[in-house]
């Protein structure tokens, strides 16, 4: 396992059920292009790590996954600091 897939795995996956509210999706919420320039992965890694259950994410009600800014911008953290330690 290397260092991002370990910083992933330490984040807590949602089941998928919960479907974002229109006005939540505006701040709270990216796409999966959105957190891989983020996490500096590309979107289709993004999806991966969310169809493996190690990204959490919510469905909308069109069937698109997004994904809580705030635990990118922790998991972004995390990779930053594991590749300076």
């Amino acid at each position: 396992m290397n260092e991002q897939q370990a910083a992933i795995s330490e984040t807590s996956p949602t089941d998928g059920a919960a479907s974002p509210s229109p006005s939540s999706n505006g701040r709270g919420y990216l796409r999966a292009a959105e957190a891989a320039a983020l996490l500096h992965v590309s979107p289709k890694t993004i999806s991966r790590w969310a169809r493996e259950g190690k990204l959490g994410h919510v469905v909308t009600l069109g069937g698109h996954r997004r994904f809580s800014r705030a635990d990118i911008e922790t998991l972004a953290e995390r990779m930053v600091m594991q590749q300076e330690g």
